[in-house]
């Protein structure tokens, strides 16, 4: 079903292009000019190499990102042209003024997102039909935190309203998926000291993200967790009884090698078992799903961190490097959760993408097809 996953790209994308002889009509000069076919060409070929990427043609291209800049810079030319074209259709005394709000708009837009949006801390309940569940996981509560990334645009008091977030749901299993911080200057040892408050009948387990690895402290942080009561797996795996009823829960590092997706998963898995997989990257679900995974909680996209959400389809950088950006998915009988987490990277902005603590509920039920939120 590629056509469906990149048809709101492909309209940008036409819609775009086709608004460019028009703003270059509407902006004239060299240097507009520049910007403008430049972007043209960028946003062409990024979203080629997108569709060579998505069908599995060439999964290296390490600059795809890029397609997520050129995907916002056709928002830009499409809104501009809009407004460019209206302006022109008012009286001059009024086109100063309309020309001052489309300029004024998208700053609106963006303080929102720094100074609210990004500290919009939601809780997000799911209930997830599992197939033949056992009788005594009915109803068994999962809290997640995610992409925390405590820095100086996360305090650790926003933290601590999370983690108070979290206790609030009385959840039986704790579940931090990855990303506790953003570089090296940020402390590792801050985060797990709020962490370890999180109350679970089962305990606080974790994975680590590609931060932690970033800066080389997955051992650090999974031996500092240890020693305050919480248990960061990586490529390992526990049992935990809830009645007659066993969960092998198991955890990884981040992964991010295509080539060699769930590796680290390997023999992992027991047999009649819930078998339920912490992993930070959402990507290799197809790969869990093929090894027989009941349930995987991921995070790393953060929902995309700004999304637009234009009739029933959203628009955001992170679904050009994965499908798996937010929401719950499912291959088979197998599932994954996709949190938005509480943090955010680059721009410290949320937009469309609330930060949220996520509340999954097991049901036994029979396998739906999910409804993708993005």
């Amino acid at each position: 079903m590629l056509w469906k996953r990149f048809l709101p790209d492909l309209v940008a994308m036409v819609v775009a292009l086709a608004a460019c002889p028009v703003l270059l009509r509407l902006l004239p000069g060299r240097v507009f000019r520049a910007l403008i076919l430049g972007g043209a060409a960028l946003f062409t070929a990024a979203f080629v190499v997108t569709l060579l990427q998505a069908a599995g043609l060439d999964a290296a291209f390490r600059w795809l990102m890029l397609s997520g800049v050129a995907f916002g810079w056709s928002l830009i030319v499409i809104f501009t042209t809009g407004m460019g074209l209206a302006s022109r259709r008012v009286i001059p005394q009024r086109r100063q003024l309309l020309t001052t709000a489309a300029m004024a708009a998208p700053a609106a837009v963006f303080g929102y997102g720094v100074f609210i949006g990004r500290r919009q801390f939601t809780l997000k309940e799911v209930d997830l039909a599992i197939p033949d569940l056992a009788a005594d996981l009915d109803g068994l509560r999962i809290a997640q935190i995610s992409d925390i990334h405590l820095s100086p645009f996360l305090s650790r008091a926003d933290l601590q309203w999370c983690v108070a977030m979290a206790n609030e749901t009385r959840p039986q299993l704790a579940a931090v998926t990855g990303d506790l911080i953003t570089g090296i200057r940020d402390s590792i040892d801050d985060c797990l000291e709020e962490l370890r408050h999180i109350r679970a009948d089962a305990g606080v387990f974790g994975c680590n993200g590609n931060h932690e690895r970033y800066i080389r402290a997955e051992a650090y942080t999974a031996d500092r967790a240890a020693r305050l009561g919480m248990n960061f797996l990586r490529a390992r795996q526990t049992t935990l009884q809830f009645g007659s009823a066993k969960v092998n829960l198991a955890g990884i590092d981040h992964e991010d090698n295509r080539w060699n997706y769930a590796a680290d998963t390997k023999g992992l898995m027991r047999s009649g078992e819930f078998n339920l997989l912490l992993n930070h990257n959402p990507d290799m679900f197809p790969h869990i799903a093929k090894q027989g995974w009941d349930l995987a909680l991921s995070g790393h996209m953060h929902g995309g961190q700004i999304n637009l959400e234009l009739a029933n389809a959203n628009f955001n950088v992170a679904k050009f490097s994965t499908p798996y950006v937010y929401g719950t998915y499912r291959e088979g009988r197998s599932a994954i959760y996709v949190t938005r987490g509480i943090g955010t990277i680059g721009m410290p902005v949320r937009i469309g993408a609330p930060p949220e603590v996520a509340l999954i509920r097991l049901r036994r039920g029979p396998s739906t097809p999910a409804l993708q939120a993005l």
